[in-house]
């Protein structure tokens, strides 16, 4: 990915209020001296059917009132502090949450969050937002570190705790793992066959 060692913090789903975009930026920005030397934030995704262009421009701007400098495109972003990659072919994610170190998944809203069962299933732990439809397959200190939605100094300590407390993140990548080994196609398949068959019983 040309980031050579610095410590990367991964966002997938690009710029836009849902994903609680411009907290993650607040977040890392407090957050960034001790989540590591060199840490980096790298975004991506970004195609979307909606017009965000006031809220990408108000998070350019919290970007140059916070300091952080940005690289835009897949190169190497050399002496950036956060690297906005664009949308990522589906062949590339596997690559690219292996070379990151942690997601933050700070969405305002979700409708489910597979993005969390894909980081988990490259053993990348995981720090998200605090909602219903998350707690319904994961819990904090198990499987990822969870925040208040929209708090930024929250998730910034979340962040650098992951990162850094080794004993954590071992006990998240392990969780990880086994929640979203339970989340297999052949389970999904056999869950609505299960329901099919209830249906046709009471017919």
């Amino acid at each position: 990915m040309g980031w050579g060692g610095r410590p990367v913090v991964l966002a997938v789903g690009g710029i836009e209020p849902r994903k609680g975009s411009r907290t993650l930026l607040a977040a890392f920005a407090g957050a960034r001296a001790r989540i590591g030397p060199g840490a980096l934030l790298a975004i991506a995704g970004g195609e979307t059917l909606f017009d965000y262009a006031d809220y990408r421009s108000a998070w350019e701007e919290d970007a140059a009132a916070l300091g952080l400098r940005v690289h835009r495109g897949p190169g190497p972003p050399t002496g950036c502090d956060v690297a906005v990659l664009g949308p990522i072919p589906d062949d590339d994610m596997p690559a690219l949450f292996r070379g990151a170190d942690l997601l933050a998944f700070p969405s305002e809203r979700e409708g489910f969050g597979l993005v969390v069962l894909e980081a988990h299933a490259a053993g990348l732990p995981a720090v998200v937002s605090d909602l219903p439809v998350l707690r319904e397959f994961l819990a904090d200190g198990r499987d990822c570190r969870m925040t208040p939605v929209g708090d930024a100094a929250a998730l910034g300590d979340a962040l650098v705790e992951v990162m850094r407390d080794d004993a954590l993140r071992a006990r998240l990548v392990h969780g990880g793992r086994a929640t979203a080994a339970r989340f297999t196609w052949g389970a999904a398949a056999a869950a609505h066959e299960a329901v099919y068959e209830r249906i046709m019983v009471h017919q």
